[in-house]
């Protein structure tokens, strides 16, 4: 029987032709991922704590709206529609096709489905999670929301709403 410890279950090394070689983007990403994760969500996190003194329901509350009525519309969305625009070679601003554009098109139907989920998401999280599990749990739920983000983009660049791709498929 093989454990995670025998030598037989351990992965065998990449050969030297399919190693990804290392550029600067590596490092570059490695380090906005560091300062997101290790850096600002641990503020942010803490910065939650502060936020709704109020006992009972009432701060677990005030967070989730905080969280949700200010950062996901002014920070959250205009950098997912950004990157997504740069990833796909669109450009920034100018007509429909921009991120701008596409924000402003797609924005309210996709900040609609983002409060479904994460507003009891995120009051379940500060009123039950104990603070040690909560990353563990926000990573859970984006997972999710990452589906249903990406199923609606899917729609949205088919020129079809995620409304009528629901009623097809019924």
């Amino acid at each position: 029987m093989r454990s995670l410890s025998s030598p037989s279950f351990l992965p065998l090394p990449l050969p030297p032709s399919l190693r990804p070689s290392h550029t600067h983007a590596h490092t570059h990403a490695s380090g906005f991922q560091y300062l997101l994760y290790s850096v600002a969500f641990v503020r942010w996190s803490r910065f939650f704590e502060t936020v709704g003194s109020a006992s009972g329901l009432g701060a677990p509350v005030t967070r989730a709206l905080v969280d949700q009525l200010g950062h996901v519309p002014a920070i959250y969305f205009p950098s997912f529609y950004a990157l997504k625009a740069v990833v796909e070679g669109r450009p920034l601003a100018g007509g429909d096709e921009g991120a701008i554009g596409r924000y402003r098109a797609e924005g309210w139907e996709c900040l609609k489905a983002n409060w479904s989920i994460w507003i009891p998401a995120q009051i379940i999280n500060f009123t039950f999670v104990p603070a040690h599990l909560r990353i563990p749990f926000v990573s859970t739920t984006s997972f999710g929301w990452t589906v249903v983000l990406s199923a609606m983009q899917s729609a949205f660049d088919r020129g079809r709403s995620p409304d009528t791709c629901e009623r097809e498929q019924a």
